[in-house]
């Protein structure tokens, strides 16, 4: 039986200090997959540029999609998804949740 998964490139804003010292935002590329379950992967890189993370999908994909689990990273599950109902998804994001209003404030 083969597992289909989807992998696509997904970015994320991050924060670093600016050349005048406040706060610049910029993104982050990275590759994520799929599963029709709705488990998540992430690759454990991260790229600057988003042309390096459509290289490395590229090479995924011409790879028939065949990957090496030591690359890779769980993520969120798909929220409402089987993975996720089957694997604790409401607690993990419940607990994300609260570690962010501790952190945060809010």
């Amino acid at each position: 039986m083969t597992t289909t998964v989807d992998f696509y490139v997904n970015s994320e804003g991050r924060e670093r200090a600016g050349e005048d010292g406040y706060p610049a935002g910029y993104l982050v590329y990275f590759i994520t997959g799929v599963y029709a379950s709705g488990r998540r992967i992430a690759h454990h890189r991260y790229f600057d540029d988003e042309a390096e993370a459509n290289r490395l999908l590229a090479r995924i994909h011409a790879a028939g999609d065949e990957i090496d689990d030591a690359h890779w990273v769980e993520g969120l599950p798909v929220y409402g998804s089987l993975y996720y109902q089957r694997h604790g998804g409401e607690a993990t994001l419940c607990a994300l949740e609260s570690r962010s209003r501790h952190e945060t404030g809010y």
